[in-house]
């Protein structure tokens, strides 16, 4: 990926496979599989992947949304849109430090990828 992304020619599903790394990362911390879950303790550092996740996430959505329809492009959208909010409630989780809220926020992000993923694959 990163001679592709020196000649500028990075793809969607190269975006997409990076944001498929740190989304697993997350969600493994997030849901306590990894790393003792999320704590009074590291919860900053936790905070961090989450805005490296929604930035890889945006590099995401800087490509355009095409399915082979103007049906299934209105189908992928509403996908991103969902992985969005997706990462927004996660955002929102973390901010206000509801520990309680974190695994559920985090195993949503992987659902909703997944739906992404099996629509573009």
């Amino acid at each position: 990926r990163e001679m592709r992304i020196r000649n500028r020619a990075d793809t969607f599903a190269d975006a997409l496979i990076s944001y498929h790394d740190i989304m697993e990362a997350v969600v493994s911390w997030g849901t306590g599989e990894e790393k003792g879950g999320v704590t009074p303790a590291n919860i900053a550092a936790f905070g961090k992947e989450v805005e490296r996740l929604d930035r890889s996430w945006q590099e995401v959505l800087a490509f355009p949304a095409k399915g082979g329809t103007p049906a299934e492009d209105t189908r992928l959208r509403s996908l991103l849109r969902a992985e969005t909010r997706a990462i927004e409630a996660l955002e929102a989780v973390v901010r206000a430090r509801d520990y309680g809220k974190i695994p559920a926020a985090a195993k949503k992000l992987k659902q909703s990828f997944i739906a992404v993923y099996l629509e573009f694959g």
